[in-house]
């Protein structure tokens, strides 16, 4: 029948929670790190996205969590705000229960509330290393009792621009602390502060092979660079997703890509990564609220989010590398749900595309969009069949006959010819307006070559 929850030495209560969710089995990295970080072990976690690394971490210092002691025992770090909210709902959610206070330390928010938080003395925190580095220096916070500290995606905490701040953090901590590290991918950075914060830690990886849930369908849109955009709004229509984000590289092009989608009627918001905490975390609670059902965002403004609802992500820029492609990709397809990862790609982007089929070991599926509908393999091909002699295209965007073949095209220099003489038409009637007939043919005599 294979492992259950109950079957972990954790607190029962947090399996009936996990039950009552629908929760009874865990994924592969929660079996294989539960047990190691129940027995204390330093470990660093490595696994796909959305396997369940949270829990797998989460579970473990929930239950090693005294909720009589009214002091803090467990930290997670965490580098950005959403993903420090999603988990501090999520220890909120499991803990209530078991008497477990949480209080959420981001970057951003009010220092004031965080402080009346700390006040209630909670036994766990979550936070961005700024904001907890800089409560430790106002003499707020002190990890001296702290049992247990987690870096999740530990592979950007210990960034550069987090590593240092990290490093001070850990030095407030007791000797005899328990160092977790999660993360999908091992970095020489992390494996460098393993090596120097860890006591012999347990390494722990998970499906080395595969860097994606193979739940996730991998297809691609060819168009012009510049009707990216109008793809867009024809594959949202043709797959019509239930909740899906959709990635732009710049920061800069968000607002634009917002504004034309909500133009179009679609319910679309941005979530920019230097937006205030409050901002943000609405617009999170109106995505997961079904109020909007786009959101556009960047890879550092999506990092880490866990939504489930997501059914489809759009790549409306190729992503950098094969691990921003990774990362992108797994924010649907979560938990062995199915879930649908749409490249839009210029002809000459393609490139990139078979470099990440090649290092992923994915393939990605050719679609066409026509009628309304999502067209693969032979249906796609069908389309591109020529259309029978004799038929005149119409095009979409003005509605009036194309010529057939290059040879009815009109060459650049009689299409200028012809504009200028309807300038010259046009001014030769707004100047002559009213004047007697003997005056229009002299000045027509003067100005037309042809004459």
């Amino acid at each position: 029948m294979g492992q259950r929850f109950h079957d972990f030495a954790m607190d029962s209560r947090l399996a009936g929670v996990l039950a009552r969710n629908g929760f009874e089995r865990p994924t592969a990295v929660q079996a294989a790190a539960i047990p190691v970080l129940l027995s204390g072990r330093d470990a660093i976690v490595e696994a796909q996205t959305g396997t369940g690394k949270t829990l797998a971490y989460l579970l473990p210092v929930l239950s090693r969590i005294d909720a009589g002691l009214k002091r803090l025992q467990a930290a997670v770090l965490v580098p950005t705000q959403e993903l420090g909210m999603q988990i501090a709902r999520q220890v909120q959610a499991l803990g209530e229960e078991m008497g477990i206070r949480c209080a959420a330390l981001i970057g951003g928010a009010s220092l004031s509330r965080q402080l009346d938080r700390l006040r209630e003395r909670p036994q766990v925190i979550v936070g961005t290393p700024g904001r907890v580095l800089e409560l430790i220096h106002l003499g707020k916070l002190k990890l001296h009792d702290v049992e247990m500290v987690v870096l999740d995606e530990a592979d950007h905490v210990l960034s550069p621009d987090h590593s240092d701040k990290v490093r001070m953090i850990l030095e407030k901590t007791r000797r005899g602390r328990q160092l977790v590290f999660v993360t999908a991918t091992v970095t020489p950075d992390l494996t460098e502060a393993a090596g120097e914060w860890m006591n012999d830690p347990e390494d722990i990886r998970i499906a080395k092979d595969a860097k994606l849930p193979t739940s996730i369908e991998h297809h691609v849109i060819v168009c012009e660079s510049r009707k990216k955009i109008d793809t867009l709004k024809k594959a949202l229509r043709a797959y019509a997703p239930e909740a899906a984000i959709v990635f732009v590289s710049d920061v800069d092009k968000m607002g634009l890509v917002e504004a034309k989608l909500n133009w179009s009627g679609f319910e679309a918001e941005a979530i920019y990564g230097d937006a205030g905490k409050r901002e943000r975390s609405e617009t999170m609670r109106r995505f997961r609220e079904g109020k909007c059902r786009l959101l556009v965002a960047t890879d550092v403004a999506a990092r880490g989010l866990d939504l489930p609802q997501v059914t489809h992500v759009f790549h409306l820029e190729p992503a950098a590398d094969e691990k921003h492609y990774v990362h992108r990709s797994g924010r649907t397809g979560r938990m062995g749900r199915e879930g649908i990862s749409v490249s839009i790609v210029a002809p000459s982007e393609k490139f990139i595309l078979d470099k990440f089929a090649r290092r992923l070991a994915i393939s990605f599926t050719p679609v066409k969009l026509h009628g309304g509908k999502v067209l693969a393999g032979q249906e796609a091909e069908s389309t591109n069949k020529a259309k029978p002699a004799g038929k005149t295209a119409v095009t979409r965007d003005r509605g009036r006959e194309a010529p057939r073949n290059a040879e009815e095209s009109p060459r650049p220099e009689q299409s200028r010819e012809s504009s200028r003489r309807k300038r010259g038409d046009s001014e030769f009637a707004r100047k002559n307006k009213g004047a007697p007939r003997w005056l229009k043919e002299k000045w027509k005599q003067e100005n037309d070559p042809e004459s």
